[in-house]
């Protein structure tokens, strides 16, 4: 965002005291323009309608209704404003509510000048990115609802498996953020959640998908592009589109290794890149995800049951005869502190480390619990740029990997 674009701020806060000290706080952040200062939701609704203002300031008890509540009217009606909820006190099931609704930040009464400016331009900038592109990053011929005319060769499109042989080592997380990191004006994306019995990307996401991949397995052998398109959920804020896992861990029984792979085979002509999800127990579907892959990215952690569980796999995939060269050896939660280096993580499993993630948790946690990837909302934070230098690599690397002799364990369609 260019810092001479201003923010436009909504108050709606009830306690005249209270209204008075955020308005002079905002006073004090540079580019910061307070539109109107309002003491109820319905108020609120008919200015923003009015005023399209970048953020909201909504206060939790308001006369007419919860605030909760209007931050979900908010984000529904009005999707380019972003808005923040603010409590008396920083109370645990408050926070999480105000997560669920799709508030941008939780922010309390006592919040100083400093917090404040960062929630506000954090949530502006989104607000104005959102604006900007809309949907920036696919065709015109590739929005919602919209027939879909592509003139993409088959087989152009890279395929890029995210995999950790232990649970908890942050593939989703990292699947989310890379295939943001991998999108630009040029540079089309689709996500496919192949962990499917406990696909978790839409909650990541905050968002509430209509369909899943289960759709698509009956009409799997005459897939068109307008079929897969209305299947997909649309992330609005980061243009991506995203295929999303079975809504009840049963229906995972409906799709098959085959299915997958033709699946994904197909979203090869949609899509420059597909990033994949997956589970870490290795399924059909997820032997198919990584199968296609044309480069996995290997998740590990610091940790010895982790390196451990990923040696037992680069010794499973040697042993189905693939391609090593395809596999990008990456350490997640990486702590520069920690003796298990780089180095000593390579030696060991007699492969080299291709990357690093560091380890943020304050910006991972708030990631994840305001469906935010943090590749959007704080993209100079360290982990940001360890995904973003990830995005770098694999640009780099996925024409470079050897096709001509590659296995397959799962036949092309």
């Amino acid at each position: 965002m260019d810092r001479k674009e201003k923010i436009t701020v909504l108050i709606v806060e009830n306690i005249p005291q209270m209204q008075k000290q955020l308005k002079k706080l905002l006073s004090l952040i540079e580019n910061v323009e307070v539109v109107a200062e309002l003491t109820t939701s319905q108020a609120a609704v008919e200015e923003i309608r009015e005023s399209k203002p970048e953020v909201a300031l909504v206060d939790l008890n308001l006369p007419d209704m919860n605030g909760i509540k209007l931050v979900e009217i908010i984000r529904r009606e009005f999707p380019f404003t972003q808005a923040l909820l603010l409590s008396q006190d920083k109370n645990y099931n408050t926070m999480l509510s105000a997560m669920r609704s799709g508030a941008s930040d939780f922010l309390t009464h006592d919040v100083n000048l400093e917090e404040l400016a960062t929630a506000i331009r954090r949530a502006g900038e989104q607000a104005i990115a959102d604006r900007s592109k809309a949907h920036p990053y696919a065709p015109s011929s590739f929005l919602p609802g919209e027939p879909t005319q592509r003139g993409v060769d088959r087989q152009t499109g890279k395929i890029i498996t995210v995999y950790s042989p232990k649970g908890g080592a942050g593939v989703t997380s990292i699947a989310i953020n890379l295939a943001i990191a991998l999108q630009d004006r040029e540079t089309t994306v689709g996500l496919v959640d192949s962990s499917i019995q406990f696909g978790d990307v839409p909650i990541l996401l905050n968002e509430l998908p209509k369909y899943s991949l289960v759709e698509l397995v009956p009409r799997v052998n005459a897939l068109d592009a307008k079929m897969v398109e209305d299947t997909m959920l649309f992330h609005k804020s980061s243009g991506l589109h995203i295929l999303t896992a079975p809504p009840r861990p049963e229906l995972s029984e409906k799709v098959t290794g085959n299915n997958m792979s033709q699946i994904l085979e197909f979203m090869r002509q949609m899509f420059n890149y597909v990033v994949v999800n997956t589970s870490s127990f290795v399924s059909d579907p997820c032997l198919a995800a990584l199968d296609a892959g044309d480069l996995i990215v290997l998740l590990t952690t610091p940790e010895i049951a982790a390196i451990r569980n990923t040696r037992s796999f680069l010794e499973l995939w040697d042993g189905l005869n693939m391609n090593l060269e395809r596999v990008l050896l990456t350490i997640n939660f990486f702590d520069a502190k920690k003796n298990l280096t780089p180095e000593k993580v390579s030696e060991s499993l007699k492969h080299p480390v291709a990357a690093t993630i560091p380890l943020d948790r304050e910006v991972a946690y708030r990631s994840a619990n305001f469906g935010v990837p943090f590749m959007m909302s704080n993209k100079e934070a360290p982990i940001s740029q360890g995904v973003a230098d990830l995005a770098d690599l694999i640009r780099e690397k996925v024409y470079e990997v050897e096709e001509e002799e590659r296995v397959r364990l799962f036949a092309p369609a």
